[in-house]
Parts: structure tokens; C-alpha cells; sequence
């Protein structure tokens, strides 16, 4: 009885140890195959030669690979193939034959390009390290691949070690997967210039600035990028600019090769402040509608924006219409008499028409620039909600229709401090469910971007655009206001980012009354006609450039003092602008599937990375490595985002109250955390942030109380213990309170 009792748990610690050996077969075989680039031609280097590993012709008929050659070329790349079973191979793209781990050419077994086929001898397992590297075991010797130096100056690879070390260490990136990249600097010596382009490495990296791109995050689709054809930006171009220039002035403003392809202009119908004089198409009752003002100039500059660039959004919209269909009876001032409702809406239908006649689409109009501000010197109109809901319902719409224009309309065209009048308009029935209103129009002269979320949230099927905002001597760093506001405007569901003036003169004119301060993109010297291309020209171009119409923003992360803007072009590039809100020099890490790139940006400096391909992996952050920025969520509701003074800049969320909640998603907890810091301020009524895993109902894992610091920007970090989180789990923070809570800037989880 004894002996059987022995032989039986004999028999069960053999049958555990065949078990356990195959779950971690199994487990290995898992990871090896997650890790390794499937399917990819890459590159390899060796961490100890820091050269690139070739199979090698030229030292024998059966390539021995040798890590010693100092830049990519055929013999360098090699393509990771499944290999089953949890194995990859290596086929070299310049044998076309596949690496062998051979001990027939050595005890050390040399690796080798001459295999036709791929079985034991030529599978490896990869294995990811630390910082993006990764080392291959040989599964015919069951030992580590080394670049030995030890066994010529060429460094060939061999697989004999039985550790990983720095001679059994290497990096890798994607062959053809190269990343452009264009900088501006804050001191300006470095306008939208092109600098050295970067690889790819693979792995994920270590970095703590990280910003990760996800395509499979999809938000708006973006139409363009650009400025206004004012009456004085058109005059200057047409008659100023020398004849012979004017071709190359206009390629620089609207071609993509040669220029920054401005792809959406918002254009004055009739005199807004930027122009000579004031006019309208129509100066009295009894007149004549004519665009002839328009015809000396802007006509033949959009004409010829539109030829140089076919893929151009125009806008139309009116500071004011004729004196005499407004209450002042002039066109400063007053507001629209309820008897020239429907005269105002034929307003419309004859500038489009007249428009089409000279061969210009126009795409949207919006019913009155700034309807909440009524200005005293220059062309403007009141226009309450209320009234623009009659007239585009009852009228403007149903003019459109009875003559079969489908130019679109855009709501409301002020700031985003006034978000309660879009509402309002799109709450009416008949013009939410219209397919004719695109969305609203936004300026950028008071309130924050992250009001645009808000709304989309609420008007799902409607755009958000923002339609002016201009540089001027008030603004004390234009380069580091356009990054922050830009991008801010993309993270906010925006579909075009417009500026002002495109053209004004060295005395920022002409102009009739209002902006005697504001920067154009290029100013015309209006005694030589020579042109200068200002700073608001370089930071739009890190977007009009190289955004392509139709391109979807994707998922990108902010970082600590970075902030960020991803899209994917339509012919499948990639385009990441970064900017560095922080003024001391830093370097940030990318990452984007499997792979990453790292970059030195210099203090309160932006740039643009382009490249070409599709993401190879997911994404998950590691929740203890970096602070999880609260400007970084994948969804919300209730929150906005806005410019944080707090250090190193960026974004903060705020205008919380109860209920309101942002998802951040994939974070890793690893094997549990402990407690988690918050930045928080708040002048208002303070409350608490829930950290729930899965869903804003799902399991709580901690909460912490939102202090009132005395001021909206005056910031505190407080901590709480956090327990029950494990693994990769969606992260949300639900907010519990009243209104006016605070806001919230980063928060980070320890696991002490």
C-alpha cells in the first residue's frame, strides 16, 4: 500500500511538472508572439556595437549575419514571420533565404541567411526588454543570440550564451517607416523648417513624457485650415503684390508641396472692419444686387485659390447686411426689422447665385458674424437667438430650398463664451433634425474650446467650427497661443480651425474702425508690394500643411507639459503635432502600436511628425510610470478642457459638476496599486473624484475629496489609498457634488 501510494504521487508530481512546463510553454510562446513584430520587414541594431545587423554575401556564400554595418540597406532587413508554436523566423530580405542557428559551422552556432525552408533551427523566441529592446533565444540550441565581438571586429551573431546581457541585447524598427518631422522654435529661428527625419524603434519604450497614438480611436473628420479674403487682404494681393509674384505668393498660401495649403476660407459678405470702406451688394431698397465690389478683387483671388487648390472649403457670412434693411438704417449698428426677414433671406440666395455664376461654389454661410456684439465704429448687426431662429427656419432655409441650393449653414459664429445661443438655436425641432445646418461657428475671443465637446456631445450629428480668431500685438507669444489653441480646438471635435486677415498691410490695415492691432498671415508693403510671411503663417501651416481634407483626428495623449494632435489622412499617412508647453527643453516619447520614436523638443516649441503605415498593436499605460494628464481622456461628458497655468503648462479639465465623468482607457495597473495623487483647484464648491474601473458604475477603487484652493488655477495635490485594481482595465473619474466643483490636471497612481 505504501509503495503504490508512492508511485501514485510520483506519478502526479511528473504529470504537474508536464503541466506546469507546458502552461509556461505556452505562456512564453504567448508573449513571444505578442512582442515580435509579425509579418513587418524591420532592421536590427545591437545594443553593444550600436550598428546595424546585415547578412553578410560578402564574408561567405551563406551570409553570416554581423552587427557592423552603419546604415540600412537591402541586407539589412529582415521580415519576422510566424513561425508557430510560439517561434518566429527571420527571412533576410537580401538572400531572400531565411536565419539559421547553425552548429555545423561552429560549437558557437553562428547565425547564417542560407535556409530555404524554416523548422527548428531557424525558430528563435523574442523576448521584449526594458526601454524598447528585446533578445532572441535559438530553439535548436536553446541558448541567447550574441553580437560577439570577441570572435572578429564584425561582431558576427552567434547563439551560445546562456544570459542576456549588452552583447545579447538589440533594438529594431520598421524599414520604410520613417518619421518626418517639421519644428518651429519660440525664438522663431526655426519657422516650420524640415529636420532630420527619425525611425521607428520597436517596443514601447520606457520614457516618462509619453504620448500615445491610437487609430483605432476615432473622432472628426477635419475639412481645413485657413484665413478670410477680407476687402483689404484681396486689394493688397490683387493690386500691391507685383504681377510677376503674385503666382508664387498665392502657391505659398494654398498649395500643399510648395505652401501650407489653406484649404477653408471665411469670407465677408459685404464690408467687415479689415476693408477700405464700408459697401454692401445692395445700398439701397430699390437697387440692384451686384457683387461688382468683389469682382475687381476677391473673385479673382478665390478663383484662383480654387484652381491652385480644387479640395477648398469658402464661407460666406455678413457683418452686416444693407443699412436699410436694419433697424439704425445704416450698417453699423442696430438690428434686423422683422419686414426684411424675407428680403435678408434673399440676400443670401442672390450672393450665392451670383457667386456660382462666376464659377465659386460657397460651401457654408452663417447668418450674422458675432451676433452678440454690436460694434460702434465698423459694419455689425445684433442678431438674439431667438431671431435667428425665425429667420433661418422660416426664411433663409426655405429660400435655399426653393431655389435647390444645398450650401450649408452654420450657427451662431461667436465665441465659446456664449455657448447658450448655439443651444438654444439647435434646440429648435425643425433645425436640429435639418440636414442643412452643419453644425456651429466659433471665434476664439473669450471662453475655451472644450465648450465644443460639450455641445457635440449634445448635437451628435452637427460639426463644431471654428470659424475667427486672429493673432495680434495683444497676444505676448503668438507661436505658443496658436499651438495651445490649435490643437486644443482639434481635441474638441473641431472640423476647420480659420484665422483672420489673410493679408494686411505694415500699418496692419487698411481698416475701417475696429482691428487697427491684428496680425495677418502675410503683410503686404504696400509701397513695394514685398511680402512677409508672419508667425501665424508657420503655426497654421503645422496643421494646413500636412492635415489632408477628410482626414480623421485619432486618439493621442497628452503628456506632462506636452499636448497633442493625431490624424489619419485619407491616403493612409499619419500626422502627429506635438507641442512642447513647458519652457525648459525636454524630450517626449511617441508611441504608436508596437513601435516609438523619441524627440529633444527645446522649451515652448512645437512640431509636426508625418509617416506612413498602419498601427501594428493596441496601446496600454502603465499607470505607475507617468502622471495620467486628465486632458489625455478617450470620452467625456460634462467636462471642458482649457490652458492651465499650473507647472509645465498644458491642458486642465474644468466647468465640473455632479455627474460628470471622463474615460480614460487601457491602463495598466499590474499586479495592484496603492494610492493615487490628484492635482486639483478650485474656486467654487470643491466636491469628490471617484476612480471607477469599466464604467462610471463600475467597481470603486478609491476617491478623493476636491479641496477649495481659493482661485481656479491655484493648485494642490492631494492623495488618497486606492486598492482592488489589477491588470489593464478602462479607468473612469466620475464626479460627485454640486456644480463648480474645481478642476483637475493630472493624476498619478503609486504602487507604495
Amino acid at each position: 500500500m505504501y509503495n503504490a501510494t508512492v508511485l501514485n504521487n510520483q506519478r502526479r508530481t511528473r504529470l504537474l511538472r508536464v503541466l506546469l512546463l507546458a502552461l509556461t510553454t505556452l505562456t512564453m510562446a504567448t508573449t513571444a508572439l505578442a512582442a515580435a513584430p509579425i509579418g513587418q520587414i524591420i532592421w536590427i541594431k545591437s545594443a553593444a556595437t550600436g550598428l546595424y545587423v546585415s547578412a553578410d554575401l560578402n564574408r561567405g556564400s551563406f551570409a553570416p549575419l554581423v552587427a557592423d554595418r552603419a546604415s540600412v540597406g537591402g541586407w539589412e532587413q529582415f521580415q519576422v514571420i510566424d513561425a508557430g508554436g510560439g517561434f518566429i523566423a527571420l527571412r533576410s530580405i537580401g538572400t531572400g533565404l531565411f536565419v539559421c542557428a547553425d552548429q555545423n559551422r561552429g560549437p558557437y552556432a553562428p547565425l547564417v541567411a542560407d535556409r530555404t525552408t524554416a523548422s527548428t533551427w531557424e525558430h528563435f523566441s523574442w523576448t521584449d526588454i526594458a526601454g524598447g529592446a528585446f533578445s532572441l533565444k535559438a530553439r535548436g540550441t536553446g541558448r541567447f543570440v550574441a553580437a560577439d565581438l570577441n570572435r572578429g571586429t564584425y561582431a558576427p551573431l552567434v547563439a551560445d550564451r546562456t544570459a542576456v546581457n549588452t552583447w545579447e541585447t538589440f533594438t529594431w524598427g520598421a524599414v520604410g517607416v520613417d518619421v518626418n518631422v517639421w519644428v518651429t522654435t519660440n525664438d522663431q529661428s526655426k519657422k516650420l523648417e524640415r529636420q532630420p527625419a527619425l525611425s521607428f524603434s520597436g517596443g514601447r519604450g520606457a520614457g516618462a513624457n509619453t504620448v500615445f497614438v491610437d487609430e483605432s480611436q476615432r473622432y472628426q473628420t477635419i475639412e481645413g485650415f485657413g484665413a478670410s479674403f477680407t476687402d483689404s487682404a484681396a486689394y493688397l494681393l490683387n493690386q500691391k503684390v507685383p504681377a510677376s509674384q503674385l503666382n508664387s505668393v498665392m502657391t505659398s498660401l494654398f498649395n500643399r508641396s510648395n505652401g501650407i495649403a489653406i484649404g477653408f476660407v471665411r469670407n465677408p459678405m459685404g464690408a467687415s472692419d479689415l476693408a477700405r470702406f464700408i459697401y454692401s451688394y445692395q445700398d439701397s431698397n430699390d437697387g440692384q444686387f451686384s457683387i461688382a465690389h468683389d469682382l475687381a478683387d476677391i473673385v479673382p483671388l478665390v478663383r484662383m485659390a480654387k484652381e491652385i487648390n480644387p479640395q477648398l472649403k469658402i464661407m460666406a457670412s455678413p457683418w452686416s447686411p444693407p443699412g436699410w434693411m436694419k433697424t439704425s438704417g445704416s450698417m453699423i449698428g442696430g438690428s434686423l426689422r422683422p419686414d426684411a426677414y424675407g428680403t435678408f433671406a434673399d440676400y443670401f440666395v442672390k450672393f450665392i447665385k451670383a457667386y456660382a455664376a462666376e464659377g465659386i461654389p460657397i460651401d457654408y454661410i452663417s447668418l450674422q458674424n458675432e451676433p452678440l456684439f454690436v460694434p460702434s465704429d465698423y459694419p455689425g448687426m445684433s442678431m438674439s437667438p431667438a431671431t435667428q431662429i425665425v429667420v433661418l427656419r422660416d426664411y433663409v432655409l426655405p429660400a435655399l430650398s426653393a431655389n435647390s441650393i444645398d450650401t450649408k449653414v452654420l450657427v451662431y459664429d461667436h465665441n465659446w463664451d456664449g455657448s447658450a445661443y448655439p443651444d438654444s438655436v439647435l434646440s429648435d425641432p425643425v433645425l436640429q433634425s435639418s440636414a442643412q445646418i452643419a453644425g456651429i461657428a466659433w471665434h476664439g475671443y473669450g471662453g475655451t474650446p472644450g465648450v465644443m465637446t460639450t455641445l457635440q456631445n449634445k448635437y451628435r450629428d452637427k460639426g463644431n467650427y471654428q470659424t475667427e480668431h486672429s493673432g495680434g500685438t495683444w497676444i505676448p507669444n503668438q507661436v505658443k497661443a496658436d499651438f495651445e489653441e490649435i490643437t486644443q480646438v482639434m481635441r474638441n471635435w473641431g472640423k476647420a480651425y480659420v484665422k483672420w486677415g489673410l493679408a494686411l498691410d505694415e500699418n496692419r490695415g487698411p481698416h475701417t474702425g475696429g482691428c487697427g492691432t491684428c496680425s495677418p498671415l502675410v503683410t503686404v508693403n504696400s509701397s513695394t508690394g514685398a511680402v512677409k510671411y508672419e508667425i501665424d503663417y508657420f503655426t497654421l501651416g503645422h496643421f494646413s500643411k500636412f492635415v489632408l481634407p477628410g482626414a480623421y483626428r485619432i486618439y493621442s495623449s497628452n503628456a506632462e507639459g506636452f499636448v497633442s494632435a493625431a490624424f489619419k489622412n485619407p491616403d493612409g499617412s499619419n500626422v502627429l503635432v506635438v507641442y512642447n508647453d513647458a519652457t525648459d527643453p525636454r524630450t517626449v516619447q511617441v508611441v504608436w502600436g508596437n513601435r516609438f520614436f523619441t524627440y529633444f523638443f527645446q522649451g515652448l516649441s512645437g512640431a509636426t511628425f508625418t509617416w506612413k503605415g498602419s498601427q501594428d498593436d493596441g496601446y496600454s499605460v502603465k499607470a505607475t510610470t507617468q502622471s495620467i494628464q486628465a486632458s489625455s481622456f478617450s470620452e467625456t461628458s460634462g467636462l471642458q478642457t482649457e490652458v492651465t497655468s499650473d507647472i509645465n503648462g498644458g491642458y486642465d479639465v474644468g466647468y465640473i459638476d455632479d455627474g460628470d465623468w471622463a474615460l480614460y482607457k487601457n491602463i495598466d495597473f499590474g499586479s495592484g496599486v496603492r494610492s493615487v495623487q490628484v492635482r486639483a483647484a478650485s474656486a467654487g464648491n470643491g466636491g469628490t473624484l471617484e476612480f471607477h474601473l469599466n464604467g462610471t458604475s463600475g467597481p470603486l477603487i478609491g476617491s478623493v475629496a476636491i479641496p477649495i484652493t481659493g482661485g481656479w488655477q491655484t493648485w494642490t495635490t492631494v492623495s488618497t489609498a486606492v486598492s482592488g485594481a489589477t491588470g489593464i482595465n478602462d479607468l473612469y473619474i466620475v464626479f460627485k457634488g454640486t456644480s463648480s466643483i474645481g478642476n483637475v490636471n493630472w493624476f498619478q497612481f503609486s504602487d507604495k
